[in-house]
């Protein structure tokens, strides 16, 4: 007859979030109750882990000195763990490697600059939201001009994001530039990658645009559907959601 698990609740949930020490979870996975048990939990957790975004990620000095080989293998663990199924820190740790590899190259004074702008790209993601031109009080259109779409962040370091969209009437496409805005009091932002994924298709692959100096990029050629646009910074990574070109929007989707 089989046994009924030994471990409460709250236990289980931390072996699927990969919490629990290496004796705690070898018994649950020797336990056949113990592992079913895990895995209704990490059933129900993974419908809600949506909506839950970075609230059980581990703290950005935890991640950086992870990263860094600054912890003990009992402390790694768990990070490994978390890594497996966390998106948000996996990009957070891949953002690293590109900045680190850029300030190697790069001349520095001392390191304390590099420490501090790998501090900044763990702050966590920064979302912009749509402007409309009615908040906005936009000047009017020149003849030709095309309306760019605004979006305001919170973060006063980098509060405007703009995009543009043409529509190619031969290529049946859209062509998207859009351009990141510092205050005047901040350092030179510097746009590290930038990327499209479909909000209607999970699987589908990411389209990556060009970048036209720090602060600029461009997608020469778009399809009608529905967006979220991720753009990875020295500030970190600002994403817009619900980015619409379509026959339908003339200012983007505010919802």
């Amino acid at each position: 007859m089989e046994q009924p698990c030994q471990f409460s609740e709250s236990i289980l949930l931390d072996y699927v979030l990969g919490q629990t020490s290496a004796d705690v979870g070898s018994a649950i996975e020797q336990s056949s109750s113990c592992r079913k048990a895990a895995d209704i939990l990490k059933r129900e957790f993974d419908a809600l882990r949506p909506h839950l975004k970075r609230a059980l990620c581990p703290e950005p000095e935890s991640l950086l000195a992870f990263y860094k080989g600054l912890v003990s293998d009992e402390e790694a663990a768990p990070i490994k763990r978390h890594l497996t199924y966390c998106s948000y820190c996996s990009k957070d740790l891949a953002l690293l490697e590109i900045m680190d590899k850029k300030s190697v190259s790069a001349p520095s004074e001392s390191q304390e600059p590099k420490r501090n702008v790998l501090r900044e790209a763990l702050n966590g993601l920064i979302e912009a939201f749509f402007q409309s031109p009615l908040q906005l009080q936009s000047q009017p259109l020149l003849r030709g001009e095309k309306p760019a779409l605004v979006y305001r962040t919170h973060d006063t370091r980098i509060p405007e994001v703009t995009v543009t969209l043409n529509f190619n009437e031969r290529r049946h496409a859209w062509r998207l530039t859009g351009e990141v805005h510092t205050s005047e009091s901040q350092p030179v932002l510097e746009i590290i990658n930038v990327y499209l994924k479909s909000s209607l298709e999970q699987e589908a692959e990411a389209l990556h645009g060009q970048l036209r100096g720090h602060s600029r990029f461009t997608f020469p050629e778009l399809d009608d559907g529905r967006y979220n646009l991720h753009i990875i910074t020295t500030y970190g990574e600002i994403a817009i959601f619900k980015l619409v070109p379509g026959d339908n929007m003339l200012f983007g989707d505010p919802k």
